[in-house]
């Protein structure tokens, strides 16, 4: 009686490959040139630390060109006059702090919509009283009593 397995080869012997395998790589592939690159770890069995750097936090907005720009939309939705000269005094003085901070603050551009808005608010207040004198003076001169 035989030990053979069903594959034909004996337990105790290692596997042989297929007929027409051999240890040389099929035609074309790459034989020569550096091995694959391996991770690297360091001892202990820890992984290396990440290559990449987390990313700088954003410098803070200055508080007077958000205070500016509201103001500026404030000031030219209700046509207040104090709200669009205080949106001019913010929006000036935001942006001198952030040209002075050297880019440690942001929001040159809020402090500068600001100046426009409340610019834009006030020219239409002074058009609006112009064009509120010239009405009722043009219905008085014309009135007879």
């Amino acid at each position: 009686m035989s030990t053979t397995p069903p594959g034909g080869q004996p337990p105790d012997q290692p596997e042989q490959p297929g007929p027409g395998w051999t240890d040389a790589p099929p035609p074309g592939w790459q034989t020569s040139g550096p091995p694959p690159a391996q991770p690297s770890y360091q001892p202990g069995g820890q992984a290396p630390p990440p290559q990449w750097a987390p990313a700088a936090p954003a410098a803070p907005t200055n508080g007077k060109a958000i205070a500016a720009l509201i103001c500026g939309i404030a000031s030219f939705v209700t046509c207040l006059l104090p709200v669009g000269i205080v949106a001019l005094i913010l929006g000036y003085s935001g942006r001198k702090e952030i040209d002075a901070s050297a880019g440690a603050q942001q929001g040159r551009g809020l402090a500068v919509a600001g100046i426009i808005m409340g610019w834009v608010a006030i020219a239409l207040m002074v058009l609006g009283v112009i064009f509120f004198v010239l009405f009722f003076g043009a219905i008085a001169t014309t009135r007879q009593f």
